[in-house]
């Protein structure tokens, strides 16, 4: 199967930095490297397996832990586009919903 090229959204880019910046106030030794282990095990699923996640609409989403991913494929390009990454017990299906595709 051939890999998929992962695009984070500037929406995407931001939820990173704000997960680092909650982290980072309990505890700020553990903040980057716990997103960056989250954004690796994010590209790694979804470069290879990128159907996997539970489809909602034209979107799809996956779970890693507490956090949600939620992307979608574009299969004739082989890309999968990464819309948002949110705590689970954050409404984020409707911030899915708020965010305007034009700022993703």
């Amino acid at each position: 199967m051939p890999s998929f090229q992962v695009v984070v959204t500037p929406n995407a880019t931001n939820d990173l930095f704000d997960i680092v910046d909650f982290i980072a106030a309990d505890v700020p030794e553990r903040a980057h490297s716990f997103v960056d282990d989250l954004q690796s095990r994010i590209f790694q699923l979804l470069s290879t397996q990128p159907n996997g996640g539970v489809r909602i609409g034209a979107d799809r989403y996956l779970t890693f832990g507490q956090y949600v991913a939620v992307y979608r494929v574009v299969d004739q390009e082989q890309v999968v586009i990464l819309h948002m990454i949110t705590h689970g017990a954050r409404d984020w299906r409707r911030l899915r919903q708020e965010r305007s595709p034009v700022n993703d």
